[in-house]
């Protein structure tokens, strides 16, 4: 199936896991995600958590991300890719 059917069935962009590539569910809003890169221009790193607080469709997939500090301060990324993520509360519920 090709990544257009798949996105069809509710599934983001195929992503590479223990040298596999598989299909991810799309990342719905209050869903936990990790950084698959670093975002320099938002001061965050490739393995930090942070959780969906809006999804977008159009003009293409994409996300606006929350990611709260030791401190308690938060920290915004904002039309992050879905390439850019690996949505972890759907990998949880698979286990």
């Amino acid at each position: 199936m090709n990544e257009q059917g798949l996105s069809e069935l509710g599934y983001g962009s195929p992503q590479v896991k223990g040298g596999k590539m598989q299909a991810t569910r799309k990342a719905q809003e209050l869903d936990v995600v990790e950084l698959t890169e670093d975002l320099p221009e938002y001061g965050l790193k490739r393995g930090e958590r942070g959780t969906v607080v809006v999804t977008f469709d159009e003009p293409s997939e994409a996300y606006d991300l929350e990611f709260v500090d030791e401190s308690g301060q938060s920290r915004f990324a904002y039309s992050v890719r879905p390439n850019q993520i690996l949505n972890v509360t759907a990998d949880s519920t698979r286990l």
